[in-house]
């Protein structure tokens, strides 16, 4: 018969194995991060003293969380540069005062409390109205509410122009939450579904993900045609990617991100 100590130990080391399992370290653009699935709701990222953490929920891959990381790369550069070496960085809790990136320009919010949700951008300030008792999480989706809305009309102009521009007319368009892709289009209903990732970026990515979801209506895949047609209607297109990927450092980013 075992004794308790015994039991406890392996009970112990049974569990260390699991975490073990759960957790894994990668490498991304040269910085170690660890990502662990825990039982969370979203995506979140954490910069110690100790290094960079990431905790995902169980259902996400780790290739997905790869590219959420790849798409916060500039801005972890940026914290892990500000950072003093013994201080943690505090999650955002989109609260007055709190940074955010828009269009690839910083902002500030200012909360103010109301009984409906409505919200203004005036100068590097945004405004949201809503409910005094509102929780993190709350502000957390009505930010992401008016980023939505913003990037639909910030999309309009480039779909128009680029619709006529190659010829396919007006494409119906969403923007939805996707973790794992700037855009994706569907030929066969000729429709485009954008990420509201997106309304981090500022207009020139915006310009390089609408081209390119268009040019699937041309070519399905991303060979040699495809490359063609991008470089055809926008040459710079892969200094636009890289950018968009996040190989590129890029200045006062948002700490809520």
């Amino acid at each position: 018969m075992f004794s308790l100590s015994v039991l406890l130990s392996e009970c112990l080391s049974t569990t260390r194995k699991m975490r073990r399992a759960l957790m894994k370290l990668l490498t991304v653009d040269g910085i170690d991060i660890a990502v662990e699935k825990k039982r969370v709701r979203n995506l979140n990222l954490r910069i110690t003293k100790k290094g960079v953490y990431c905790s995902v929920p169980m259902y996400v891959s780790y290739k997905e969380a790869e590219e959420f990381i790849r798409t916060k790369i500039p801005w972890i550069r940026s914290k892990l540069k500000e950072m003093p070496g013994d201080a943690d960085i505090p999650e955002c809790e989109y609260k007055t005062g709190d940074k955010v990136l828009l269009f690839g320009e910083e902002k500030q919010l200012l909360i103010v409390p109301s009984e409906k949700f409505s919200y203004d951008i005036v100068d590097d300030t945004v405004i949201m109205r809503i409910p005094a008792d509102s929780t993190a999480e709350d502000r957390k989706n009505a930010f992401r509410l008016l980023s939505k809305e913003l990037l639909g009309e910030r999309i309009a102009p480039f779909m128009s122009a680029w619709g006529n521009i190659m010829g396919v007319g007006e494409i119906p368009y969403t923007v939805r939450t996707m973790k794992t892709r700037w855009g994706t289009c569907n030929v066969t209903k000729r429709r485009v579904w954008f990420s509201d990732m997106l309304a981090e970026k500022n207009d020139r990515l915006i310009e390089y993900v609408v081209v390119h979801e268009l040019c699937h209506l041309f070519e399905c895949n991303h060979g040699e045609r495809f490359k063609a047609l991008m470089t055809k209607y926008l040459p710079d297109w892969q200094e636009r990617r890289k950018e968009l990927n996040g190989r590129q450092v890029a200045s006062g980013t948002s700490h809520c991100f």
